[in-house]
């Protein structure tokens, strides 16, 4: 685990970061992001003491930093730069054998090491580790930068803006790669980054800065959801939620003020509450007075209502489709868009998990939505 407590830093009098408090846990995934100046890279590189804080304490593990000697702490946490930092003079197998002969590990043991690594990272150490890092492309050097961070088997990985430099599709092979290497290997990875689709992407928890202050840490989902303060929501973009339908659920687009009517109710009833409110269908309901919900079990439709059917006797339960399709509030948009497209439904009943009606997603309140997701100039 990684503890700030209170922690602030000046340079030459000026207040970079303001008494920041940050908890992360074990195995957690970062982001640090903000505004250029907003204090990120300044605060990732506390940990490791390549700066020390001018107040505060930083705990990484149980044991406070100032008290533990700055080469021994920095041996023990694995840090990538934008620029991949390799050392020219030496293979790729050399660069990152790097830590390992400095503590003193046999040859055979840092040569399996670094092959191994080569291997997690994408790069056949038949064809990688005698190469110099000038034969390399920089995803490739990229690649073996995280590697040399990975190689004494630190617990905890500071990476500072890796892929920034990179063209969009090496970017998004490595941060697919480094997603899967952290829920392999479990490290606590502490990402700065710019980029906020970056962000979301990975962050397992995304710390938002402003002029040296923490402005929101939650998690991706919460951010978009529920965003602290105006500077949030125009950091993060008012439709950037409806960029990543993976993070909706049932729960955040269900409509939750619908006009319904009871299973025992009257046709008449039942079209007089269609016209008023415009609509093609009802859903009806069952109540449970003694537990206080209601129950979906069936929707009714108003081409159904005929004058026919009426004089017949017909009744609400002997017309309705019993048939309808119902999700849990936690499905996901995407699943819901694809049983709507599949199906071709005009209604999703939304539940709870002891089936207490929450609120439908129609066919039309759905394509609304995802209107939304097409952009109307920047966000």
């Amino acid at each position: 685990m990684i503890k700030i407590r209170n922690v602030s830093k000046f340079f030459n009098g000026n207040k970079v970061l303001k008494n920041i408090n940050l908890e992360i846990e074990n195995g957690e995934f970062v982001v640090l992001i903000g505004q250029s100046g907003s204090g990120k890279t300044t605060l990732l590189k506390l940990i490791n003491k390549l700066i020390k804080p001018t107040s505060g304490e930083i705990f990484v593990g149980e044991e406070e930093i100032s008290k533990r000697n700055s080469i021994s702490l920095r041996r023990e946490i694995g840090y990538v730069i934008q620029k991949e930092g390799l050392m020219p003079h030496m293979n790729i197998g050399e660069n990152i054998e790097l830590i390992p002969k400095l503590l003193k590990w046999k040859k055979t043991k840092m040569e399996s090491r670094s092959k191994e690594l080569l291997n997690l990272v994408g790069l056949d150490p038949m064809d990688y580790y005698e190469r110099y890092p000038s034969e390399l492309s920089g995803g490739q050097r990229q690649r073996v930068g995280i590697a040399r961070a990975l190689a004494n088997n630190p617990d905890t990985i500071l990476m500072d803006e890796p892929f920034s430099a990179l063209d969009p599709i090496t970017r998004e092979n490595l941060q697919q790669e480094i997603l899967s290497l952290q829920k392999e290997l479990k490290k606590t990875i502490v990402f700065v980054t710019h980029d906020m689709d970056e962000a979301l992407k990975i962050a397992d928890k995304i710390a938002i800065l402003k002029d040296g202050e923490i402005i929101q840490y939650d998690s991706p989902e919460n951010i978009l959801k529920n965003p602290i303060n105006e500077f949030v929501e125009n950091f993060v973009g008012k439709n950037r939620l409806w960029k990543n339908p993976d993070i909706l659920q049932a729960k955040d687009i269900m409509r939750k003020d619908f006009p319904m009517v009871t299973v025992n109710g009257r046709l008449i009833t039942a079209l007089e509450i269609m016209d008023k409110n415009d609509m093609q269908f009802l859903v009806v309901v069952e109540k449970n007075r003694a537990e206080n919900k209601e129950k979906a079990v069936g929707i009714i439709f108003k081409w159904d209502i005929t004058l026919q059917a009426m004089e017949n006797g017909a009744t609400i339960e002997s017309l309705m489709k019993k048939d309808f399709q119902s999700v849990f509030f936690d499905e996901k948009l995407t699943t819901i868009i694809k049983l709507i497209e599949d199906q071709t439904l005009k209604l999703v009943v939304v539940n709870d998990r002891n089936k207490k009606l929450l609120g439908v997603i129609s066919a039309n309140r759905l394509i609304t939505m995802l209107a939304r997701i097409v952009p109307h100039g920047r966000d």
